[in-house]
């Protein structure tokens, strides 16, 4: 999104018209529950300006935003980081071949994901090769790379190319920029995978590739804050080590960061494995009970209600612990 608030459930739409070489883009704020409409503004813009007019729009809408809310508005990725209208538009096709290709994937469509995310890296190689020295093309090219091994966990040496791929991918990236925290998001992750993967067979050189992970991602929430993905694989490299209060403040800040992440069910679930195995049981309950409200069919929320009835918090009830099973209509994981 070009802007986030303070109050949820405000939609930005928006469309792009062109006559001759003049382009018109216009874009509409609306009420998320209802869909009523409440501002609309346009800009108009010379094709030869497309990057100035990105701008335009952000701050138009973030101006509109702060009007109706009367709250600050915080405005991301205002700074494209390139001039270059090709690399620009190439990068933004790559980004949506990408997402389709993690709807597929989503879809168990592994034909149509690899279409995908091959068509996205192709794209990123010219966005590249049109600006050498803009960092996002070759960070998300890593980014591709780490989602392929991932889905290689079973095939260990081709999982290692892909990580190798990306390490590579994101080195040109820090190369131009030390300090980018996408960057440095990136390469953590690719570092975690080989640990996680059992990739590397020395213990000792094991160990630093997850100490690096960590160390890159402390370095990326430094620069960024508001990273909420980064905050998240933080806090799974703590509970690796296991930094049990570490990993649950780093899921916290994920949480607050965005609490609709992608991954928000297993935040949610680290903030309760953690408060539980600390023994803060008050914060076990409301994490487990977010948990089941936000993802009823998730069988992990129902072991989590259950566990509770056997800890201080919860006093033991038979039709209590029936609850849960009946309430997903799931059958629990024999044990």
């Amino acid at each position: 999104s070009v802007a986030s608030v303070t109050r949820s459930g405000t939609i930005v739409s928006g469309s792009v018209n062109r006559s001759g070489r003049q382009m018109t883009v216009s874009f509409a704020l609306s009420d998320g529950e209802s869909g009523a409409e409440f501002r609309r503004g346009t800009v108009e813009v010379d094709e030869t300006e497309l990057l100035g007019a990105r701008e335009g729009v952000v701050r138009d809408v973030a101006t509109l935003l702060r009007e109706w809310l009367g709250e600050e508005v915080t405005m991301r990725d205002l700074r494209v980081g390139t001039t270059s209208v090709a690399a620009w538009a190439l990068y933004q096709r790559a980004e949506r071949a990408r997402k389709e290709g993690e709807w597929r994937l989503e879809e168990e469509d592994i034909d149509g994901f690899m279409e995908a995310f091959t068509a996205a890296d192709s794209l990123l190689t010219e966005a590249e090769a049109a600006d050498s020295s803009w960092v996002r093309p070759p960070n998300l090219r890593g980014r591709l790379a780490s989602t392929w091994a991932q889905l290689l966990a079973g095939e260990p040496l081709e999982a290692k190319e892909w990580i190798d791929r990306g390490l590579a991918h994101v080195g040109r990236s820090l190369d131009l920029e030390s300090t980018n925290a996408a960057a440095l998001e990136t390469r953590a992750i690719l570092k975690y995978l080989i640990w996680a993967l059992s990739l590397e067979p020395d213990p000792l050189a094991a160990q630093t590739l997850l100490d690096e992970a960590e160390q890159d991602l402390v370095a990326a929430v430094r620069s960024d804050p508001e990273r909420a993905n980064a905050w998240n694989v933080l806090s799974v490299v703590h509970s690796e080590k296991p930094d049990l209060i570490e990993a649950k403040i780093a899921a916290r800040r994920a949480y607050e960061a965005d609490s609709f992440l992608r991954s928000a069910d297993q935040v949610l679930s680290a903030l309760y494995a953690t408060s539980y195995d600390l023994e803060q049981f008050p914060d076990a309950v409301q994490y487990c009970e977010e948990g089941r409200r936000r993802f009823p069919s998730d069988a992990f929320f129902v072991e989590c209600a259950l566990w509770l009835l056997a800890s201080p918090a919860v006093p033991p009830d038979v039709d209590e612990a029936w609850a849960p099973v009946s309430y997903t209509h799931l059958t629990l994981p024999t044990i």
